[in-house]
């Protein structure tokens, strides 16, 4: 996007046709990739069949001295003996559990041949687990350690859950219909690519520092080509966390049995700071989740500078919402070359004497009426933007259209240094204009620059604000 002189729908189809090619330094799809696992142009989660065609794998994978098994008894006699270096390579077949010492590497044939019901991996220097399967109650890792081609499914608890102070790369692997959460990160650094956290019970993933904002070291997060649906209570939650995000798609995430806890699709918290390119977070739920991304009280970048490293927010219960940003604007948040497409009650929603808020690039497009908690009580809300409790933000090259009450509801008045510039209505918001209600006489209102609508200022409150989420509590 370069310029306003397209017209509004053409900008939209054109945005959205970008977000849809993301992925251009990604690795070719396999030709064979599974519906359902493509993202971009990878392949994400495990390979099919053998990773090799010998009878054990071990090959690309540092190992002292090897031991083969091919049975409980042998395994367990393997890792009890196993120094640091040594690889365990175990052939086809199911297995129990295995206790692996430091320094010590686990290795199947691959997910669909080898089983086990759980690993516990204590790790070091060049540690792998590779080529299987675990069900029974997942794995935990305490050191520095990389998964491969792990499947992990049906965890009576957390599927994969980083002690404190892990150190976890994630590789083509899968996640999957955990008990509580897909993975459970505590300090630490957790690096996940080209893999799948899916139909988990309590959030795809969780990573926190506990102590939030007083965290002495965020842990560290990247997430590249990985998909994260249908999980339950949150898609993503970072609560103290430095993350980076490229390539990742959220979806259809549902309410869970915590009902404390709003159900959303990505979740940014507690001095989170976070930088996300072509991201999509789509259908956080068709009828009941509370948000598809919420920052609160963090610093976040979400978008890039073209079309192609977007984000994509539709088909959300409330699309975003920015809040409690600091007050002297130490906590920044960008959202720029985004796309929120049918959303319900609010497309994006900002409050909490936020400061620091930047909008650019953005469309806002058929927001549907919801019934949604109001400072009114339950009444129906679909507003493209709502923006309240004098928060500031600056506005530039906006399209909004077809939103079911208001384009841009504006309640009470705003913090000094906002604006709105560049701004286009269409598709029947062009008739209802901008709006700044609750407006009190010589109160503060954004400067309107270039291209941009008059805003009509009432004294008087027609429309109920909706409620702003909450974000997580961190555990």
């Amino acid at each position: 996007m370069k310029s306003l002189s397209r017209s509004p729908a053409s900008l939209i189809l054109a945005l959205g046709l970008a977000l849809g090619g993301c992925g251009d330094d990604a690795t070719p799809t396999d030709t064979d990739c599974p519906a359902g696992h493509k993202i971009g142009s990878v392949c994400a989660g495990v390979p099919k069949g053998a990773l090799c065609g010998d009878d054990v794998c071990t090959s690309g994978v540092t190992c002292s001295t090897t031991a083969t098994v091919s049975s409980d008894a042998a395994l367990s006699s393997a890792t009890g003996s196993a120094q640091p270096g040594t690889c365990i390579a175990l052939a086809a077949g199911s297995y129990s559990d295995a206790v692996l010492p430091a320094g010590v590497s686990l290795l199947g044939k691959g997910a669909d041949l080898v089983k086990l019901q759980h690993v516990s991996v204590a790790g070091g220097s060049g540690v792998v687990v590779r080529g299987l399967s675990v069900a029974g109650s997942g794995v935990q890792v305490q050191g520095e350690a990389k998964l491969e081609s792990v499947r992990i499914t049906g965890s009576s608890g957390v599927g994969l859950a980083l002690d404190a102070g892990a150190a976890v790369s994630v590789v083509t692997s899968e996640i999957t219909k955990s008990k509580l959460e897909g993975i459970f990160a505590e300090s630490g650094t957790l690096s996940l690519k080209a893999s799948i956290l899916d139909s988990n019970g309590a959030s795809g993933l969780w990573a926190q520092c506990a102590t939030g904002c007083d965290c002495p070291m965020p842990p560290e997060l990247s997430l590249s080509d990985v998909l994260v649906r249908d999980n339950k209570t949150l898609g993503v939650n970072l609560i103290g966390i430095s993350a980076t995000l490229a390539d990742v798609e959220i979806a259809d995430t549902h309410p869970g049995m915590n009902l404390q806890i709003l159900p959303g699709g990505l979740a940014i918290s507690a001095c989170s700071s976070v930088n996300a390119s072509k991201l999509r977070i789509i259908d956080n739920d068709p009828f009941d989740a509370a948000y598809g991304v919420l920052v609160d009280g963090a610093t976040a970048t979400l978008g890039g500078s073209t079309d192609a490293e977007g984000v994509e927010i539709d088909g959300n219960f409330i699309g975003a919402w920015v809040q409690n940003l600091a007050p002297m604007g130490t906590q920044p948040v960008k959202i720029q070359h985004a796309h929120l497409e049918g959303n319900r009650g609010v497309s994006l929603g900002l409050s909490g004497e936020t400061v620091g808020f930047v909008i650019n690039w953005f469309v806002a497009h058929g927001t549907t009426l919801e019934t949604m908690p109001t400072d009114g009580g339950q009444q129906q809300v679909g507003d493209g933007i709502v923006w309240a409790d004098g928060a500031q933000a600056k506005f530039d090259h906006v399209i909004l259209g077809a939103n079911a009450r208001q384009p841009m509801l504006i309640d009470g008045e705003v913090a000094a240094g906002s604006s709105i510039d560049n701004v286009s209505l269409t598709d029947g918001d062009d008739a209802k204009g901008l709006l700044e209600q609750n407006f009190p006489s010589g109160g503060m209102a954004p400067t309107v620059g270039a291209s941009a609508p008059a805003i009509t200022q009432n004294a008087m409150k027609q429309f109920a604000v909706p409620t702003a989420p909450a974000a997580p509590a961190s555990k």
